[in-house]
């Protein structure tokens, strides 16, 4: 898992020098990309307002902050949820109501505030999510006379026209206190909710996409220490919820079908703050934000985490950039390119004032690419066969791409930085292999890679003439009168078609001509001559298929006889003494390989001293002292 890096720097969202105490912000990441902060103004004399500031998907405001409430108008407790139309709707609490006003994707209210509760009951704490069809949940906490506190829900279509149930009560359980709820929408339509019980913990509980409830008050904690649930939707359609437990932060995630899908883990061990944000990330990962002090101040902080429950790190990353000051109510939002906003508020400044700023996880580089994938064969070391690249989205300063080849073809490719180059060319033979397979990793700088296999065409080149090296080579021609010198090392030379000259030069070589009329040179060592292409006839063998061997030396050197040409010569090893003999043409019936001592040439006679012509197959000098034992049947 990649590391969580900062997006630029911390900015206050509320303007410095404000009317009042800046607190209680919300935060939702808008349809555009960019993202919408509201939060609540104490001006003093019991006057309250609520303002949001808009930012584009690049982090800059977009105009200064607007005022939600209409003029006149008090409100407590913003929150704000972003519409699948670019839009947005906020939320407030005033006396008895909760109130939401709707406004468009320039940032124009649609509308004026309007009433969403329909009791008269004390009211705070409005909480909201946005649905898959674009209508949106308000939850709320309401007094009734009796003194107890209850969580209710209202249900609005896309248009904003509310249910006609009105208000609908989320627990079973009514007496006592319940408060602190929160609200996640879920993949299938539907929703959970989670609230505090003052007497027995915390509970959940879901609700399918009519509003229906899919399950009854299911307790997550059952001891008043454990408070201040908060929950998101995940992406693969279950849900994370955080809590507060004695100081310390844990969470547990559900999965789609509301079974636990991760064990109870501890987000972090100990501090004096409470769970105040978790959000969903679009790779299936989420954040947790809190607060926590260290005993000169009160800190923000998070925590990362992936798809799998596994943190980006062990410790808990600061948020903001001075903990010295009185910092409380983290919200976070996360963003359509995968990055996250934070915001809070807190006294830095010697005033209350609002915060943010944005993260992104370190993502793995993704679309491995080589330029070009061919190359012509017996090509110098040191060509550049075609340059690596991969995207890098995070875009995280200071962050750079490292190449390293896993798979070098057998030595055949090696990395220059980004530039995949040729590392042996002589083992670039298009009449071995036509194409070889590199692989290739690439990773940033916290280690997170992708790999992948390239295939590296070779390019035949016709004739050739390539010099080998002083190591032990393998050179195949093609059509053409190609010229091979195998230099140092015990090398093996192979023509094809056409008048090749192959000169095995130091070592002990194995030279096979192909076919056709192509001279052989052994050169110094113990060398082979290899005859494996198909015979001509008497009428054609000299024009077709007849090697000249300049340099054979009887007991150092071999001719070997590939047996399904010289089908006579029958199983392979050593040629029998009498299917050889020293003359100008066969003596007996079983005399099949003649040399004439006279001429220097070789033939094969398939029946011996009968009527048939014998055929030449190739030429050494004359004058040798030949034997059987210098040939081997293959």
């Amino acid at each position: 898992m990649g590391k969580v890096y900062k997006v630029g720097v911390e900015t206050m969202v509320s303007p410095p020098g404000g009317m009042g105490n800046e607190i209680r912000p919300a935060i939702t990441a808008l349809e555009d990309g960019g993202w919408l902060v509201v939060w609540r103004r104490e001006i003093g004399g019991g006057k309250e307002d609520v303002l949001s500031q808009r930012y584009g998907q690049n982090g800059q405001p977009l105009g200064g902050p607007i005022k939600v409430l209409e003029d006149g108008k008090n409100g407590i407790s913003p929150s704000v949820v972003a519409l699948p139309d670019g839009g947005w709707v906020a939320f407030w609490a005033d006396g008895p109501g909760i109130f939401q006003r709707r406004f468009d994707d320039d940032g124009n209210p649609v509308t004026g505030a309007i009433r969403v509760n329909t009791g008269t009951g004390t009211v705070n704490e409005p909480e909201v999510c946005v649905l898959p069809n674009g209508g949106w949940i308000v939850t709320w906490v309401s007094r009734d006379g009796a003194g107890d506190y209850d969580v209710y829900q209202r249900i609005f279509d896309s248009t904003g026209k509310p249910n006609p149930d009105g208000d609908r009560l989320v627990a079973q359980k009514t007496a006592g206190l319940q408060a602190n709820q929160q609200i996640a929408a879920l993949a299938d339509g539907g929703w959970v909710v989670t609230w505090q019980d003052s007497s027995s913990g915390f509970y959940q509980r879901r609700f399918d996409a009519d509003g229906g409830a899919v399950s009854d008050d299911i307790a997550l904690a059952t001891v008043p220490a454990n408070q201040f649930p908060s929950i998101a939707g995940l992406s693969d359609g279950g849900w994370i919820v955080t809590w507060n437990d004695n100081g310390g932060i844990h969470q547990k995630r559900f999965d789609k079908n509301g079974q636990v899908a991760d064990a109870e883990t501890v987000v972090a061990a100990a501090t004096d703050g409470f769970v105040q944000g978790v959000t969903d990330l679009a790779d299936g990962g989420w954040v947790v934000t809190w607060a926590a002090g260290d005993g000169q101040g009160r800190g923000i902080y998070q925590k990362a985490f992936d798809k799998f429950g596994r943190a980006a790190s062990d410790a808990e990353m600061p948020v903001n950039s001075d903990p010295s000051g009185d910092g409380a109510w983290p919200v976070v939002t996360a963003l359509n390119d995968g990055s996250w906003v934070v915001a809070w508020y807190s006294d830095q400044s010697g005033v209350r004032e609002i915060y943010q700023q944005r993260f992104k996880m370190n993502e793995a580089p993704t679309d491995l690419a080589l330029s070009a994938a061919a190359i012509v064969e017996a090509t110098a070391n040191g060509t550049v066969v075609g340059t690596l690249s991969a995207k890098n989205t995070d875009a995280i300063a200071g962050d750079t791409l490292t190449y390293t080849l896993l798979d070098d073809a057998g030595g055949r490719f090696a990395l220059q930085g980004d530039k995949l180059v040729v590392a042996d060319g002589l083992r670039l033979d298009h009449e071995q292999a036509a194409s070889h397979t590199v692989r290739v990793r690439v990773a940033d700088r916290d280690g997170l890679s992708e790999e992948k296999t390239f295939t590296i065409g070779v390019t035949n080149r016709s004739p050739e003439k390539i010099t080998g090296s002083n190591g032990h080579d393998v050179l195949w021609g093609d059509v053409g009168a190609d010229a091979f010198y195998g230099l140092g090392g015990n090398d093996r030379l192979v023509g094809a078609n056409g008048r090749d000259r192959l000169d095995g030069g130091l070592g002990n070589d194995t030279l096979s001509g192909g076919y056709g009329n192509d001279m052989l040179i052994g050169g110094k060592g113990k060398d082979a001559f290899v005859f494996a292409a198909k015979l001509g006839t008497s009428k054609t063998d000299r024009k077709v298929n007849f090697d000249t061997i300049s340099d054979f030396k009887p007991k150092e050197d071999k001719i070997h006889l590939e047996n399904a040409n010289f089908s006579k010569l029958k199983k392979a090893g050593k040629l029998s003494t009498s299917f050889f003999t020293i003359g100008d043409k066969a003596k007996d019936k079983n005399d099949y390989i003649v040399y004439s001592k006279k001429t220097g040439v070789l033939s094969y006679d398939p029946d011996g001293s009968g009527a048939k012509k014998a055929i030449e197959f190739a030429k050494v000098k004359a004058k040798l002292n030949l034997k059987a034992s210098d040939f081997l049947v293959i």
